[in-house]
Formats: structure tokens, C-alpha cells, sequence
């Protein structure tokens, strides 16, 4: 299976500043010093770092349109990801995942259309393989 979610994390950043700049609300966000929820401990630990997440909703249609989702979410804004005052990263993160007993393929595809526009929002590209 294969998930495409964006991430901006920083030392210092504000998941609201983003979601206002952005005009839409993350799916995930956490503050750094904030509680975050550990899945292998069950404990509650400071989070490390700032994050602010928006994950596609359509995690079982192709990349191309998870892709496409999130960048309708964002729409045409101008602004510029990586260049935010507390923003050490933002990305475009895939992740792919053999959560079956049978191999399936996934097409890992994206139009120059998607690659201009995630360049224009400043976002750089990673893959995720689990």
C-alpha cells in the first residue's frame, strides 16, 4: 500500500502558524515539549520536535491521486514551505507498505504538474519503504 502525506517539522514550529498560512487544518500536528503518544511504550513522552501533517484520505487510490488530493486541500497558495520561521523541513513523504501476504504493485508515478507544484510549495521529496 502506499500513503502520501505531507510534513513540516522544526525545533521551533508552530502547527498553527501553518495552518493559517495553508487555510486548512493538519490531520496531525505536535509541539515540541508537547505530549505525544508513544505506540511501542503505551507512555506519554515530550515530543522532540514540531510537526504539522496532512495525510491523504484516499490511502487505497493511486499516488498520482493521493497527491492530487492533498494539493487541492492546499489549493493555489503562494506560499513557500521551507521559508516559514520555524520550519527546518517540509516534504512530501511516501510510504510504502507490503501489509498483505500477496505481492501487489503500486505505480510510483507523479506528472510534471504535480512535481512543479509541490517544487512551487517548497517541498522536497521522501520515500518511506516498510
Amino acid at each position: 500500500m502506499t500513503t502520501a502525506s505531507i510534513y513540516i517539522y522544526g525545533s521551533d514550529l508552530q502547527p498553527n502558524i501553518i495552518s493559517e498560512l495553508l487555510g486548512i487544518q493538519p490531520t496531525g500536528w505536535q509541539i515540541k515539549g508537547g505530549r505525544r503518544f508513544t505506540d511501542r511504550s503505551g507512555q506519554h513522552k515530550p515530543a522532540q520536535i514540531g510537526i504539522w501533517q496532512l495525510k491523504s484520505e484516499k490511502a487505497t487510490s493511486p499516488l498520482s491521486e493521493q497527491v492530487e488530493e492533498l494539493l487541492t486541500k492546499i489549493g493555489k497558495r503562494t506560499v513557500v514551505l521551507h521559508k516559514i520561521q520555524g520550519v527546518e523541513t517540509a516534504e512530501l513523504n511516501i510510504l510504502v507498505t507490503d501489509d498483505s501476504d500477496t505481492r501487489m504493485s503500486d505505480e510510483i508515478a507523479l506528472s510534471r504538474i504535480h512535481l512543479e507544484r509541490l517544487s512551487a510549495l517548497g517541498l522536497s521529496l521522501s520515500l518511506t519503504l516498510l
